[in-house]
């Protein structure tokens, strides 16, 4: 029977430590006490297994613990109910690495599109990514269009909505996407560059289907989703099954996974499960801008998207929330070629024309090279 292993981090004394991993075991498989689970069977294929304590300093240990892969049910939803169901209602309970099976990870398809296509889509082989938002909120369709014509005609890679972007009543998604669609065209014309665009598709499961099927008869290059709002499981569904393009996944919302005490680790959630709920591209915090993610967590999710996961394609990292210009060059070597720099307020600031703004970015770029 093929295993996969869990390893938590939990703060505790050392008197409690075999009693709470034991706990783990059952409250995140069968969920009864101890005395209710003596069934052979049960206990042998079922029932977690500890496999090992380490204790990394006073009152902090790491508990490696096996599970069978049958318990899933070969499904995402069952896995994270596994990884952290129940115990996320308890305290200093912390995932902070996740080995998957070669035959657990032969059930998903992953990434549809990932690093290689996306490369061959934009015809660009060997220099980062350049991607900018629409922004802000309380545009209407027709300036968020022009937006999108001034980035395009500057040669940017990828334009994406910003999150917030919807369906509102003040900027609706049908006019929004037809009319940045069409001027994204229009600067293609000028420039013979490919533009893919990405709108954003967060919504209820209804407009979602509706948005998508419209979005692609318009001609959009892939969809923004955020899956921790909408369901890793709904993001994979909409990415093997529905979309037919690439997934961009925004990380809204996780951010109440990553406290440093409880929860689940970046890399784990934006990297490994982002993958296999067939996320193409991944945006997360950059070190150094506006959100407290350090270097360390910043190259542990960029490898966990890039690293061999039996046959799942490579994602693109998206670095983002404080992409400055004169960086550029130090986060190229940190992040190699294959990452797509997500900027926002550098590319809007730094000129009133925008066209030239990305120009200058795109220059920084090539420069880094």
């Amino acid at each position: 029977m093929n295993h996969f292993f869990v390893t938590y981090q939990i703060r505790t004394t050392k008197d409690n430590i075999d009693e709470i991993a034991e706990d783990i075991c059952l409250e995140q498989t069968v969920e009864v006490v101890k005395n209710l689970a003596q069934d052979k069977w049960i206990k042998e294929n079922i029932i977690g297994k500890v496999k090992e304590i380490t204790q990394l300093s006073n009152g902090v240990f790491n508990v490696l613990i096996s599970y069978s892969d049958a318990i899933t049910g070969y499904q995402l939803p069952q896995l994270l109910n596994i990884l952290y169901g129940n115990i996320s209602l308890k305290n200093n309970i912390k995932i902070v690495n996740l080995s998957l099976s070669k035959n657990f990870l032969s059930h998903f398809e992953g990434p549809k599109f990932g690093i290689s296509s996306i490369r061959k889509i934009l015809n660009i082989k060997d220099r980062p990514l350049l991607a900018a938002a629409l922004k802000p909120m309380g545009k209407n369709h027709e300036e968020l269009a022009q937006l999108a014509y001034q980035l395009a005609l500057g040669g940017i890679d990828i334009i994406k909505d910003d999150h917030g972007l919807v369906d509102h009543s003040f900027c609706s998604f049908h006019k929004r996407i037809k009319a940045c669609q069409q001027a994204i065209r229009k600067a293609e014309l000028k420039t013979s560059k490919k533009v893919l665009y990405f709108p954003n598709i967060t919504d209820s499961y209804e407009n979602m289907l509706e948005n998508i099927k419209l979005a692609k008869e318009i001609g959009v290059g892939g969809f923004l989703v955020s899956p921790m709002i909408i369901g890793f499981d709904l993001m994979r569904y909409l990415a093997n099954k529905i979309s037919t393009l690439p997934i961009m996944a925004h990380p809204a919302f996780t951010g109440s996974l990553f406290n440093t005490k409880h929860g689940i680790s970046c890399r784990i959630i934006l990297g490994n499960i982002m993958r296999i709920a067939g996320a193409d591209l991944v945006i997360y915090p950059n070190f150094g801008g506006r959100f407290p993610f350090t270097k360390k967590v910043c190259k542990e999710i960029d490898e966990a998207l890039k690293k061999d996961m039996f046959n799942l394609k490579k994602a693109f990292p998206v670095p983002a929330g404080g992409i400055a210009f004169e960086n550029i060059s130090k986060l190229n070597k940190f992040y190699g070629h294959n990452v797509v720099f997500l900027v926002g307020s550098s590319l809007y600031a730094y000129s009133k024309n925008l066209t030239e703004s990305v120009k200058y970015f795109l220059c920084k770029v090539n420069n880094s090279v």
